[in-house]
């Protein structure tokens, strides 16, 4: 996992990776919103491929898993991004990464994907930095964990393992009984609730925080409430009132 500094997640500032001779935007809310809430996330979630998450589905035959163990997450991701049937997919990850590199033009090359800003500079995400990316990004969108949106792949054994992830996530939405064809934001119902809950922050002022400043806040926030109905508990009188941090390590 690629150490990013809390201080700089929490600050809302551009993080500078060297390995990659750049610095990757976090997107505001707001900035978010331009694009769509699902698209961000859709386009998040592939970008997160996990190979070895992918072979856990119990759609997964022994020699699916042999094909997708013998690729790279990376190699994985671009023999989908560069089938001609995959052109929304392409479309989707070019907008995130317009987003997290706003100053640069993206290319998607066979191998590699290419970043050239404003002032000539190159920078290369290959192979051997995907990983970096995905850590990062990982960190800005607040994923614990990969989930891979649909896709269509061409290839007869792609294809069937795409449509292996399909049904192994069908499956799990209606184990949870989730309806797939609603559509819930989350995110809405995060700054709504916090604007309300709090004094100082109307829903402009949340809008223009980071996803990681926003979850920070609502967990800080949170802790702070169950902190102060503690101490008014026991000004109360009330016995046995478990004392709480809520300035303690959150991340």
């Amino acid at each position: 996992m690629y150490n990013i500094d809390h201080l700089t997640m929490l600050s809302g500032i551009d993080i500078p990776i060297p390995e990659l001779k750049v610095n990757i935007h976090q997107p505001t809310i707001r900035e978010i919103a331009y694009i769509g809430e699902r698209s961000f996330y859709q386009a998040s979630s592939l970008l997160l491929l996990d190979k070895e998450k992918l072979c856990m589905q119990e759609e997964m035959t022994d020699e699916d898993k042999a094909f997708l163990l013998s690729q790279s997450n990376f190699q994985v991701l671009m023999s989908i991004l560069n089938q001609e049937q995959a052109q929304l997919q392409k479309i989707s990850i070019l907008t995130l990464l317009t987003l997290l590199f706003p100053k640069h033009t993206i290319e998607l090359e066979d191998r590699f994907i290419l970043l050239s800003s404003q002032n000539g500079d190159i920078s290369i995400i290959d192979e051997n930095s995907f990983e970096i990316l995905q850590d990062v990004v990982r960190k800005i969108a607040c994923l614990e964990g990969n989930s891979q949106e649909e896709f269509n792949p061409v290839g007869d054994k792609a294809r069937e393992i795409a449509e292996k992830i399909k049904r192994g996530r069908a499956k799990v939405a209606a184990l949870k009984g989730e309806d797939s064809e609603q559509e819930i934001s989350i995110l809405s119902r995060y700054i709504s609730g916090l604007s309300i809950g709090t004094n100082s922050l109307d829903i402009n002022k949340l809008l223009d925080l980071t996803l990681y400043q926003l979850f920070d806040q609502l967990e800080r926030y949170g802790l702070y409430t169950a902190y102060d109905m503690s101490i008014k508990a026991k000004m109360a009188g009330a016995k046995d009132v478990e004392d709480v941090d809520w300035l303690k390590n959150i991340h």
